[in-house]
């Protein structure tokens, strides 16, 4: 995930949008990804950039979105800056 889009640097928005978008699209997210953003979101609701209830309802929104148009689907997490996501389904050899 770039920082930069266009030269410009993106909201907190901007990235949810890109990690659910990727979501959709990739059937996942590098956990490394999704631990810097949530890092970021933890951040910004300690600095007070965002109200808890605010960015839960924006998470909250990007989630019903996704589930509205994927076959997988997401759940909320118990705090409001954790980010839902999907783990690939590990290949089993059967015997």
């Amino acid at each position: 995930m770039s920082q930069l889009c266009n030269g410009k640097h993106l909201t907190s928005r901007q990235r949810l949008q890109l990690y659910f978008d990727d979501l959709g699209s990739n059937g996942g997210v590098a956990p490394g990804r999704r631990f810097r953003l949530e890092g970021y979101l933890h951040a910004q609701l300690d600095a007070g950039y965002w109200l808890e209830a605010d960015l839960r309802e924006v998470i909250q929104a990007l989630i019903k979105t996704f589930n509205a148009t994927h076959s997988q689907q997401l759940k909320a997490q118990p705090e409001a800056w954790q980010l839902p996501h999907v783990a690939p389904i590990a290949p089993v050899q059967g015997e």
